[in-house]
């Protein structure tokens, strides 16, 4: 819990500490942590710019989710991968694990405005703008409701609605 006030290399480094005691622990509900502690530290890792290392620890947390059963931790490790693949220029490989997922949620009935946000960009990325758009206005429409994200992200808010345009 420490590392959700802490920044940067301090963040990093309780992060560390944590998952080598859920690593070691003989209490289940300790060992239970590990894949939302190698997800943080491969979010710090890409937000810090070391995209390569950040995808050895998130395809890391996505074997210890599935190995748990944690079909919505897999879910969310699988988003993972995919955006930081899409920072290595891993474009094609990105979007068809997004694709993947969108089968998935819609088939469930349960949208996701961050898999329809990151096709979104993937599509932009690879110059097919037309196509994106559906996929922005379809995230700016799910991701808008989100309290924390009008708060935290009102610029990335207004570009999803601009680009759905």
């Amino acid at each position: 819990m420490v590392a959700l006030v802490a920044h940067g290399g301090e963040r990093f480094e309780w992060n560390r500490h944590a998952l080598e005691l859920a690593q070691s622990s003989t209490d289940a509900n300790a060992r239970g942590w590990q894949a939302s502690l190698l997800n943080d530290i491969g979010w710090d890792l890409h937000e810090a710019g070391r995209a390569e290392e950040a995808l050895g620890y998130l395809k890391q947390a996505l074997e210890v989710a599935r190995a748990g059963g944690q079909p919505e931790r897999v879910f969310v490790a699988r988003w993972m991968v995919a955006r930081v693949q899409r920072t290595l220029g891993r474009l094609s490989e990105a979007l068809a694990q997004q694709r993947a997922l969108e089968a998935e949620m819609m088939a469930a009935n349960r949208p996701d405005g961050f898999v329809f946000e990151e096709i979104a960009e993937l599509l932009l990325a690879q110059g097919d703008k037309a196509a994106s758009r559906p996929y922005f206005a379809r995230a700016w429409q799910l991701l808008s409701t989100d309290e924390g994200l009008k708060a935290d992200s009102p610029v990335r808010l207004e570009r999803l609605k601009r680009l759905a345009q």
